[in-house]
């Protein structure tokens, strides 16, 4: 059954990680939330979503893609005009590219292994329907 999106509002959350059972992980995690959720492993692959249409309310993107950086991925979508409340998952301590990210827009990074609490707590704002932006905020 295809879900309406006159009828079913929920946010969508995009997760971006190369590591399928990191993905998965956080999935499942996010699931618990009453969102959508889209795994990709590419940031190429994400934005191909979106040039297909999709329209996410939050990314949450590992800090090493493997074909571009978070920074480089955060500069397209605001060349396109996007703006989309980014969380970053990092997992060796990469504070450089952390800083340079969060300068870039990402709200905030979380060090892997995250604690699932905190990880929920972090998103469950940036989708609430109350509370959320626009989807397409200008840039």
């Amino acid at each position: 059954m295809c879900s309406n999106p006159f009828i079913d509002s929920r946010p969508t959350v995009v997760v971006l990680d190369a590591n399928i059972a990191v993905r998965s992980g956080v999935e499942a995690l996010l699931r618990t939330l009453p969102t959508h959720v889209a795994g990709f492993a590419s940031a190429g692959d994400f934005l191909a979503a979106v040039d297909r249409g999709m329209q996410p309310d939050c990314l949450v993107v590992d800090l090493s893609l493997p074909d571009l950086s978070v920074v480089a991925l955060l500069a397209e979508l605001k060349r396109r005009g996007r703006s989309i409340p980014t969380i970053l998952l990092s997992g060796n301590s990469e504070v450089d590219s952390a800083v340079e990210a969060m300068r870039a827009g990402a709200i905030t990074c979380i060090e892997k292994p995250y604690i699932a609490r905190f990880l929920l707590e972090q998103v469950a704002p940036l989708v609430d329907l109350g509370a959320a932006a626009p989807r397409d905020r200008p840039a």
